[in-house]
């Protein structure tokens, strides 16, 4: 199975560090590279180093998750999924995200258990199983 490279945009650190403890549980070949914020993701992203999916938090400084998704649309070849991961549990966040193009919502739980599961079935569903 290929590795496939996993963007996180996430502000906050212990959700970063669950995150990557979540994913180290999940039996799949994964490279992850961590963002703090959008704007250095977006700079990345310009250069051409597209990953094969983005989870991304919606409440971020500077620019959030939904402006976020909005700038990507100037990436020429970009069609990587974006995976919101958000403590946001509001209808309205979900379905605006889903509008913007956002191919899956992760509500992040305080459950480890749970995380690592919905975190392998959108990974298995999203990338692996659409590749």
């Amino acid at each position: 199975m290929k590795v496939k490279r996993l963007y996180l945009i996430d502000d906050d650190e212990d959700d970063v560090l669950l995150f990557c403890e979540a994913l180290a549980q999940i039996p799949l070949p994964v490279e992850l590279t961590p963002f703090t914020d959008c704007r250095a993701a977006f700079k990345h992203l310009e250069e051409g180093n597209i990953p094969d999916v983005i989870f991304l938090d919606l409440n971020m400084p500077h620019i959030d998750g939904k402006e976020f998704m909005g700038m990507l649309k100037g990436i020429q070849d970009f069609n990587s999924p974006i995976i919101i991961y958000s403590t946001s549990n509001f209808q309205r966040d979900i379905e605006d995200s889903m509008a913007l193009g956002a191919a899956d919502y992760v509500i992040k739980q305080g459950d480890f258990g749970k995380l690592c599961s919905s975190l392998k079935n959108v990974l298995y569903e999203k990338v692996y199983l659409s590749a």
